[in-house]
């Protein structure tokens, strides 16, 4: 692999050794990080794939994190890790049509009998959908699972007292039921803050009892929260059979590895590695308690929590492009040059291309116009040699789909 001083030492080689006018090496080097996002843009570099550490998904939970270096506009592919299932089971689609039949981006709509669909046969049987979706600049991965492990619902919090009795402590106050507002009917559990203390305490030590001894270390807690104005600094979950003998877990984050937002959050809690206090009988699950911790004490109207289940997912891994270019000498990957012995991940092909981009860049820098516009044609006649050897795995702009 080229180091970032090979790479510095060839661009300018190409530009007539002229990076002294550039600014030298320091602004090479930033021509090459650009360069490395300009090419990614291009063409898809199959040295720049990853695949992710196993990842359990759940039906009937859409959101999930993914990997920060993850080139995100480019062709993902969520794949089942346990052995029977082969290549990629999930179709990569626009966010919007995640939970619509009519889609355009599906290379295929296909029933059980692996032809078109038709008014008798269900559409979405045969395709899970993978998704990448956006909040406040910051991606997700979305999931829509048709094969899942099994659910239990702990709390559908429909009622303050028909199953087990809620009760607030902490700061929590005005403890009520929600008729209007909801994530699945026909209400949700609803509290305020009375800003004194820092944790918004809610407890339902007596509901009728699950029995999640199949759920045991492979299984992932999960509810709605809708928050006021000032988010949270965690939330915290406790499972068990009473206030001395539970399971307790904490997350910083919402499940789709993004920050607590005000409105409604889907948190999820893995059984796996959570603390036990006392002896936890898994065949009678009976006791949940939800901590709200804030940073500051803050009064607050409006917190809501709703549906309170355990799921078993499948377990699956993400194959992706990652965006982090560069390798360390400690081989630790990462997105942009900073010392002379990184070198690029990208094997002899791509670097050409990467080197091509950067002359390019470089030239336009220094305003040589008419030399850039040849190193320019240069490198796209080698772009598109190197992708017709290398095709890349974008989905197409638009396909045929069939109407019902």
């Amino acid at each position: 692999m080229l180091t970032l001083s090979n790479l510095q030492d060839r661009v300018n080689k190409k530009i007539h050794n002229n990076k002294a006018k550039l600014g030298g090496d320091a602004e090479l080097t930033k021509i090459l990080d650009e360069s490395n996002s300009r090419l990614q843009i291009k063409a898809d570099l199959p040295s720049s794939k990853r695949l992710s550490a196993p990842f359990m998904v759940f039906r009937e939970i859409y959101e999930y994190s993914l990997p920060s270096d993850i080139s995100y506009d480019k062709t993902t592919q969520l794949k089942f890790e346990r052995d029977g299932k082969e290549g990629s089971e999930f179709e990569k689609t626009n966010a919007k049509y995640l939970f619509k039949n009519r889609n355009p981006y599906f290379s295929r709509v296909l029933g059980n009998s692996g032809i078109p669909v038709n008014k008798n046969e269900q559409l979405t049987n045969s395709v899970n959908v993978i998704a990448v979706q956006w909040e406040d600049g910051n991606p997700y991965l979305k999931v829509k699972l048709f094969e899942g492990g099994m659910s239990s619902m702990l709390q559908n919090c429909n009622d303050l007292t028909d199953n087990g009795t809620w009760a607030i402590s902490g700061d929590a106050t005005n403890l009520r039921l929600d008729n209007i507002r909801y994530k699945e009917g026909p209400a949700s559990i609803s509290f305020d803050s009375g800003g004194v203390s820092t944790d918004i305490i809610i407890t339902n030590p007596d509901f009728e009892a699950v029995d999640l001894s199949d759920y045991e270390n492979k299984s992932k807690l999960f509810f709605w929260v809708n928050i006021p104005a000032t988010t949270p600094e965690s939330i915290t979950m406790k499972w068990g059979a009473d206030s001395s003998n539970y399971l307790s877990r904490t997350v910083t984050t919402k499940q789709s590895g993004l920050a607590f937002t005000t409105g409604w959050n889907l948190v999820g809690f893995d059984w796996e590695g959570a603390t036990e206090t006392g002896t936890v009988d898994n065949e009678n699950i009976d006791y949940a308690q939800i901590t709200i911790t804030n940073t500051v004490a803050v009064a607050q109207t409006g917190y809501r929590v709703d549906k309170i289940a355990a799921f078993i997912g499948e377990e699956c891994s993400l194959d992706y492009y990652s965006k982090y270019l560069v390798k360390s000498n400690a081989g630790v990957r990462k997105e942009k040059f900073e010392d002379g012995d990184d070198t690029t991940i990208l094997n002899e092909k791509e670097s050409i291309l990467l080197i091509d981009e950067a002359t390019q860049n470089a030239l336009e820098n220094l305003r040589e116009v008419q030399e850039a516009g040849v190193r320019r044609d240069i490198k796209n006649e080698n772009i598109q040699t190197f992708q017709d050897d290398q095709p890349g795995e974008e989905e197409p702009t638009s396909v045929t789909y069939y109407s019902l």
